[in-house]
């Protein structure tokens, strides 16, 4: 996306009033000359160069008139990094007077890829309850959604997208203890037609309805998706933790056992070089506000939205990539 002038300030460096002289006993003095710069200036750019505007220095003192300029001038073009102006003032009686500040030129924010996968079960999906305390899918309340929305507004001049790979009601595991053929398959299609940069691995709530199967054995499945998707040349796995649940509600009666798989998400994280997005934590502190109080499972849309703030900050901190502005200009 090409990117034309940004005009900090409309006015350019030039003459400035000065200060009245002042009476002192003996005659008339002249109050010094002095000059004060603008502030520093920073703005970003996809170009390796812009057009920056400013305001002039400010003058006090000195014999009329008192002219000033900078160098680089207002309205030039400043290279991508930081660049040192200075200003100079001069009056009528020969008195000068100067000051500096910088002006800095950030690249826009990029990230390393632009395709992301979401996949798991209802948590990405998007389930919610509706008046009726019916369960029902909102695509434009799910955290996939809502992290799109946010990923464009940081990196405007990328084209990004957030696939939507949620399936209510998926397990991890069948009901033998071995791995859910139905759900491998499904992960290796995805991961075969989307290609996708980063995957987004939010899975494993279903499986811990079932006490024939253990917290290791879910957390095993977690790990061998993350090496499953470097495999398919997938650059990072951001793999999350449970969200926290409400005891004693509908679908709650598991509630006690997130904290364990948790503990174990985390160590397959370290274990297997995924991006942790630990959403318990996140969450946690305001439990009744973000999850659903009625089935104590499922986040209420505000849940849904620290989801993808949570995996925003991460992308965030990890996939980014900014052009350097490490340049010195003077």
């Amino acid at each position: 996306m090409q990117i034309g002038a940004v005009c900090l300030v409309v006015t350019a460096c030039g003459t400035a009033p000065t200060s009245p002289t002042t009476s002192g006993s003996g005659g008339t003095s002249v109050l010094p000359l002095a000059l004060t710069c603008p502030a520093a200036l920073s703005t970003t750019s996809a170009a390796t160069s812009l057009v920056v505007s400013f305001g002039p220095p400010a003058t006090t003192g000195g014999t009329l008139p008192v002219t000033s300029s900078c160098t680089p001038a207002s309205g030039s073009t400043f290279s991508r990094g930081t660049t040192t102006v200075t200003c100079r003032a001069t009056d009528n009686a020969g008195q000068a007077a100067t000051c500096t500040f910088v002006v800095t030129v950030l690249g826009v924010p990029l990230l390393t890829g632009t395709r992301f996968m979401a996949f798991g079960d209802s948590f990405t999906a998007g389930e919610v309850l509706d008046a009726l305390s019916a369960r029902v899918v909102s695509e434009a309340k799910s955290y996939p959604t809502q992290l799109r929305s946010l990923l464009l507004t940081r990196y405007v001049s990328q084209d990004i997208v957030v696939r939507n790979d949620g399936e209510p009601g998926e397990v991890l595991m069948s009901d033998l203890g071995y791995r859910s053929e139905e759900t491998r398959l499904r992960y290796t299609r995805a991961l075969t037609l989307e290609h996708p940069d980063a995957v987004l691995l939010l899975e494993g709530v279903n499986d811990l309805s079932s006490d024939g199967i253990t917290t290791d054995q879910i957390a095993g499945v977690l790990g061998q998706m993350v090496q499953e998707a470097y495999a398919a040349n997938v650059k990072v796995v951001y793999l999350a933790t449970e969200p926290p649940q409400i005891p004693g509600r509908l679908r709650s009666a598991h509630a006690s056992r997130v904290p364990d798989l948790n503990a174990k998400i985390r160590v397959v994280a370290t274990q297997q070089h995924a991006t942790l997005v630990d959403l318990y934590p996140a969450m946690i502190g305001n439990v009744n506000n973000l999850i659903n109080s009625d089935d104590g499972l499922h986040p209420y849309p505000a849940g849904y939205a620290v989801i993808a703030e949570t995996f925003f900050t991460a992308i965030k901190s990890n996939f980014e990539q900014v052009a350097s502005s490490s340049l010195t200009h003077r």
